[in-house]
């Protein structure tokens, strides 16, 4: 019986393809290829109903059987006479020996693709190779192929994709068969029906094609296309693009799937069950795909519906999510298309077979870990006194990192146990030692360097040899506080820089580098953290280092304009100098002081994020530093105390700037070479230097409140404008900027000008939009105040009349998926314009404005 699919193909199938009357026959079964007694191909036409062959011997040597003359089927009776002959239609049957008329045509079916839906979209993933194909298979599309005559059993299909960014294969019980050498995969119909793989590791569009050996001109044939699968979880948003996706979430907060019916259009009205799945390694999914959903609400079934992304945001778990003492749980998230319980080909997921997992969920970064803390003190001889923070178990660990600790001028070794014992009973070994910080930072650095390779030396010595075979000396961080923490960067500088010899270590093996309110006394050439990740924690109360511009020496921002990798800071309002310590005295200044328990608390929370990411490679720990502290920050920190952080990423790989105002001294040209366009008033650009050291407003000092420039080697250049009313600065984007497809985030700085009038009428945080165009004028437009804003210089008095301290830089993140999202049409790969927009229409109404490092981020 035919089914009503085939009947409803068959049916259209005069109308979708051009078929032929020519044919191939005496096909062997087996091969598949001509045999070599096979008659030629015949391109006559069929012979009227019932008519008899011209040649009346043709059923002579095939008695009791069906032949093909000249495209007619003829039956030979058991005496090898013609009993009969019936002609098949040119347009869609062929003959076939021993079969007879069969009828050609191609049925081919996408899974969960609906009817009338063009195209199917498949994920980019990385390359197939032999080694991850088992995994990759999961991450497919798949295609079912069969011919419209089940009876036929002779013939090939021959298979193809015309992109080279598609691979596609035979998913067989014995495993992938993959094309020939002529990009053609040829599957015998007698094992049919087939599914066909359809996997993407570049964006585009492909079609693949099936034909008929037996009817050659009849083709079927699907489309399909590929992008970037953003996140499939993150948090609802109010306006466009209606989700923030990201895929780190407290444990207080709900977790939502976050679903657009335009990138998977050919998933609307279908029936989707999501699981969330405890993360599994890529062997482990592949010995055992079953779905067992962990969530407390269980798992979902939904529907995804047309319309936007907010239509399909869909909450997995509620929040109170259980962490284990390591302070955070990973999970896989599944969508089962298919409804089996598995993952399987055509569902869709995160987390198997990726490095990172579907999403995480952090506990409470400032609580204990897991391991009891022992300490050992002991000392080396003069300025080599050290204390080491190790887990009570470290006899059981192997590779353990190391992270130093340098204290500043008038402190003391013992006054970080809130640190020293909080990482380790994370996992760590912290050793804090002495400082040789009153004569300057030459000294302060050469302690640093000393102790570093005299604990390395006594590591056998240390409890017996507890430590010896534990640590890992090739991943240590370097913490310094004040002339400590310049002492760190002047460290790594003699290091790399000057070849200071160590008998242990060399510049390779410090992996990280924080300093927490650094002084600047040498010029930034010679305190320079290179090619080292660069962490800064500073308050903006410090009533010693001020981070102000009156001295060059308290212009801890520079350092951040120097370092060459990755840089991040966390900025806290309310905070002195001697709050990151237990017992410096109390010097904070300003309104709003959150003191040194609130203080330590935050301390202890990002400095455990910060050595995960980059000693672990705990990317989701980075999240703390690379999204807006005011909308994500580590769970149950104050929501008063103010945090305003910056990031960048290693301009040299991970980066490409759209203007970093470096290299370009004018206006109107951008470093990248795009043009650059003003309707904003009081347009500056250059050094990021405050000009006379005093807060107060003055026309006369346009970068007033700048301190990320100073001196010699750290002349970092920006942008400072006003607006009262609407108003852009817009960039016609260069060529060599006008391909954002290889790029996943767009990224700026922005800082509030303190104590401008503008400044002081907006009181409050400041937020604008931006807005994207592509060269056929598609545009879209997004407000970024929904992803955090630009916060009000602190209100800090002093250093002249007025309100407000130094310009507090701010990084502004946007995923480039978050911008089709709002305007499907906008082609990433020809990008025209940017423009920030500002003034009422588009965020705060008023204000003072600074822009740096204007970025596309890989």
């Amino acid at each position: 019986m035919v089914s009503m699919k085939r009947l409803l193909i068959l049916s259209l199938l005069p109308a979708i393809i051009n078929c032929s009357p020519d044919f191939k026959s005496g096909l062997d079964e087996d091969s598949a290829t001509p045999t070599s007694d096979s008659p030629p191909p015949d391109d006559g036409g069929s012979a009227d109903s019932g008519a008899v062959p011209d040649d009346p011997d043709a059923c002579d040597e095939r008695p009791s059987s069906t032949i093909c003359v000249e495209g007619d089927a003829v039956t030979c009776d058991e005496a090898g006479d013609i009993a009969s002959t019936q002609p098949c239609a040119d347009e869609r049957e062929a003959c076939i020996e021993d079969l007879g008329c069969a009828t050609c045509g191609v049925d081919l079916d996408v899974l969960h693709l609906p009817f009338g839906v063009e195209s199917a979209f498949v994920g980019i993933r990385p390359e197939v190779t032999p080694e991850n194909v088992e995994i990759e298979r999961l991450h497919t599309r798949p295609v079912s192929i069969d011919i419209i005559d089940a009876e036929r059993t002779q013939g090939q299909l021959e298979v193809s994709i015309d992109s080279d960014r598609f691979t596609f294969w035979l998913d067989a019980d014995t495993g992938p068969v993959f094309p020939e050498a002529d990009g053609v995969l040829r599957i015998n119909v007698d094992t049919l029906p087939a599914d066909i793989l359809v996997h993407s590791h570049q964006a585009g569009s492909a079609t693949l094609s099936v034909g008929d050996t037996i009817c050659e001109a009849i083709t079927a044939s699907t489309v399909f296309h590929s992008a970037e699968q953003p996140p499939l979880t993150g948090n609802p948003l109010l306006e466009a693009p209606w989700a923030e996706r990201v895929t780190v979430f407290n444990h207080t907060a709900p977790v939502s799937l976050t679903l657009s019916p335009t990138r998977h259009s050919d998933r609307v009205g279908q029936p989707v069950q999501a699981y969330v799945v405890e993360r599994k390694t890529t062997d482990e999914w592949l010995a055992d795909g079953t779905l067992v959903d962990v969530s407390s609400d269980g798992a979902e079934l939904f529907f995804m519906s047309d319309g936007t992304t907010a239509d399909n945001v869909v909450t997995l778990w509620s929040g109170g999510i259980d962490t284990p003492t390591s302070r955070y749980a990973e999970f896989d998230l599944v969508l089962d298309y298919d409804l089996d319980g598995t993952l399987s080909p055509g569902d869709i997921s995160a987390g198997p077979g990726d490095d990172a997992p579907g999403f995480t969920v952090m506990g409470d970064l400032f609580e204990p870990g897991p391991h009891e803390v022992d300490t050992s003190n002991y000392s080396g001889g003069s300025w080599l006194d050290q204390i080491v923070y190790y887990p009570a178990d470290v006899a059981d660990m192997t590779d353990v990192p190391v992270v130093i600790i340098s204290h500043g001028n008038g402190h003391n070794y013992l006054w970080y146990d809130y640190l020293g014992e909080h990482l380790a009973s994370h996992g760590y070994v912290v050793m804090s030692h002495s400082n040789w910080t009153g004569p300057g930072i030459e000294t302060a650095s050469w302690t640093t360097l000393e102790n570093t390779d005299y604990f390395l030396d006594v590591v056998p010595l240390i409890d017996d040899g507890i430590l010896d075979g534990a640590i890992d000396s090739s991943r240590m961080t370097w913490i310094g506080h004040s002339r400590g923490g310049e002492g760190v960067t002047r460290a790594y500088d003699r290091l790399f820089d000057e070849g200071y010899s160590t008998d242990n270590y060399g510049p390779e093996d410090i992996a990280l580098i924080s300093s927490i309110a650094p002084t600047v006394f040498y010029e930034v050439e010679y305190s320079n953290p290179h090619d080292r990740p660069y962490h800064l924690f500073a308050g903006a109360a410090d009533g010693d280092v001020t981070g102000g511009p009156s001295s060059s020496v308290v212009e801890y921002f520079r350092l951040t304009s120097v370092a060459a990798a990755e840089v991040q800071t966390t900025y806290l309002h309310g905070v002195g100098h001697n709050e990151f310590n237990c017992c410096g005295f109390d010097d904070a200044t300003g309104p709003g002081l959150i003191g040194r328990p609130a203080t330590q608390t935050i301390a202890k929370a990002y400095y455990l994020a910060l050595v995960r990411a980059y000693i672990d490679g705990h990317e989701a720990s980075l999240d703390f530093f690379s999204r807006r502290a005011d909308i994500f920050r580590p769970a149950n920190i104050s929501a008063e105390a103010v945090i305003t952080n910056e990031f960048r990423p290693d301009p040299d790989g991970d980066a490409v700037a759209i203007d970093d105002f470096q290299s370009e001294n004018s206006s109107s040209t951008a470093s990248s070479g795009s043009t650059v366009s003003f309707t904003v008033t009081d347009v500056l650009e250059g050094e990021l230097e405050d000009g006379n050291g005093n807060l107060q407003w003055s026309s006369s000092d346009p970068m007033n409140g700048m301190t990320q420039g100073c001196c010699s080697g750290d002349n970092n250049r920006g942008v400072i404008f006003q607006f009262d009313e609407d108003a852009t600065v817009s960039w016609t984007l260069h060529s060599t900027v006008t391909d954002w497809t290889p790029f996943e985030m767009l990224s700026l700085r922005a800082a509030q000008g303190t104590r401008h009038p503008n400044t002081m009428s907006l009181d409050d945080d400041l937020s604008f939009s931006i807005r994207v165009v592509d060269s056929s004028g598609n545009a879209a437009e997004l407000w970024l105040g929904q992803l955090g804003e630009v916060t009000r210089p602190y209100p800090r008095t002093g250093l002249g009349g007025g309100v407000g301290w130094s310009n507090e830089f701010n990084t502004m993140r946007v995923r480039l998926s978050d911008l089709t999202e709002i305007n499907p049409a906008l082609d990433l790969s020809v990008m025209a314009e940017f423009h920030i927009e500002l003034g009422p229409s588009y965020g705060s109404e008023t204000g003072r404005l600074a822009i740096d490092d204007i970025l596309l981020e890989y």
